[in-house]
């Protein structure tokens, strides 16, 4: 009955105004063996998609089917950032890992057993930098400890962050159902705003 009530997750939100510039291998590298951890909470694959591009191009930058381990994760970090070219600036949105992996989910109307998703908005002054983590709440039930153990861990790994969380359901479909991966700033700011930052 997934398809018609959708799971109860429990997101985070660890958010900093300060640039810490997370995209960068040098910077994610510190939080990567703690992503890591989570993930090893749950059975299946774990997959990474990234969206980047260059100023002024209307396309995203390819890199290729990356399934999640150390190699995957230096190559999104640095692919296009050893190129030399003073005319276009490379330009970071978002990093996504699904688990399973975002096709699955979607040809087979399933929520993800944990997403992640590695946030840059450059332009806003409330939310900068930061992750989103959620994890179906019986994950949480069954593996709290690990779970807020590596919270923390990233929270103080990421200058000047804060850390809020809220419950919010999942319900797989074709159509935009403004599910958690949909999640626009303006929303997120509300849950920093108000629900537990700490």
């Amino acid at each position: 009955m997934e398809w018609l009530f959708g799971i109860k997750y429990k997101v985070w939100i660890i958010n900093t105004n300060s640039k810490s510039e997370l995209y960068l291998w040098e910077n994610f590298k510190t939080i990567y063996p703690n992503i890591n951890s989570l993930l090893e909470i749950s059975e299946k694959s774990a997959y990474i998609r990234t969206f980047q591009s260059y100023e002024y191009e209307n396309k995203w930058l390819g890199f290729g089917r990356m399934k999640w381990n150390e190699e995957n994760n230096i190559k999104w970090t640095k692919k296009y950032r050893n190129e030399i070219d003073l005319n276009r600036k490379l330009q970071f949105y978002s990093t996504e890992i699904w688990k399973p992996d975002w096709n699955f989910c979607c040809e087979n109307g399933k929520s993800p057993n944990l997403y992640f998703n590695l946030y840059n908005y450059e332009n806003l002054s409330y939310l900068k930098e930061g992750i989103i983590i959620a994890i179906p709440k019986k994950l949480v039930k069954s593996n709290l400890e690990i779970i807020e153990k590596n919270l923390v861990e990233i929270k103080k790994k990421i200058k000047n962050s804060t850390i809020s969380e809220k419950e919010r359901t999942w319900k797989p479909s074709g159509e935009f159902l403004n599910n958690i991966e949909d999640m626009n700033p303006q929303e997120m700011k509300k849950i920093i705003s108000e629900k537990g930052s700490a």
